[in-house]
């Protein structure tokens, strides 16, 4: 083999390298916060979800309500989130956010049959009832 093919092959490898450490890298928190919730349980996560929606809602208030830290029940704690919003239907729990952009858990509390609502600019999938992945162009 030639000096030259063995050049070109090592470009190749290390290419190869940094994608497959780009692509991982970017599905790691959501994998981090399956493996969170699987040991905190989907029940438990939204029945303290419900507990709190309704403690935050009782008052009539609108738009996103930001839930403080000393607030958040252990379930919420679990995933060490950014950040914990309060919405009409659900709660965001922040993972990651980079320029532009925020993603997380977003839970339903229990007893609560609604899905969230995707729009341009916010997704959401379905983890288990009632919890899914989302992301949101700020």
């Amino acid at each position: 083999m030639s000096a030259r093919c063995t050049i070109v092959n090592l470009r190749v490898s290390i290419l190869l390298a940094t994608f497959t450490l780009a692509v991982t890298g970017c599905a790691r928190p959501e994998r981090d916060a399956r493996k969170v919730l699987h040991r905190v349980g989907a029940g438990a996560l939204r029945q303290q979800a419900a507990l709190l929606y309704k403690d935050v809602f009782a008052a009539p208030k609108t738009g996103l309500i930001t839930i403080k830290r000393q607030d958040w029940p252990a379930s919420f704690a679990a995933f060490e989130p950014l950040s914990v919003g309060a919405y009409r239907d659900g709660f965001a729990l922040a993972i990651e956010r980079e320029s532009g952009r925020e993603s997380g858990v977003y839970v339903i509390p229990a007893q609560m049959d609604v899905r969230p609502r995707q729009t341009q600019r916010t997704r959401f999938t379905r983890i288990e009832d009632g919890i899914y992945w989302y992301v949101f162009e700020l």
